[in-house]
């Protein structure tokens, strides 16, 4: 066994270039995860934005239709109070 391993290290080659030196078919492989994790993310985190956006909207458009409506009871109030 270890005469095998000795035999695989010295027919590696002495010099290191471009050519020897290469991240390979498992580089790419984790390169492109990581890409391909990284636009999921993009995707679900903009999803997740424009649901809170939308969230804030609706619940500032019933904030202010609430307050209209409880001036409209307030008026109504003050004209039946004038009519008595």
């Amino acid at each position: 066994m270890i005469t095998l391993i000795g035999q695989i290290v010295s027919e590696r080659p002495k010099e290191l270039n471009a050519a020897t030196v290469s991240p390979g078919l498992a580089g790419f492989i984790a390169v492109f995860l990581v890409a391909l994790v990284t636009v999921a993310l993009i995707m679900d985190m903009s999803r997740r934005v424009r649901r809170a956006q939308a969230l804030g909207d609706a619940e500032q458009r019933h904030a202010e239709a609430a307050a209209e409506q409880a001036q409209e009871e307030a008026g109504q109030k003050e004209t039946a109070q004038e009519e008595a």
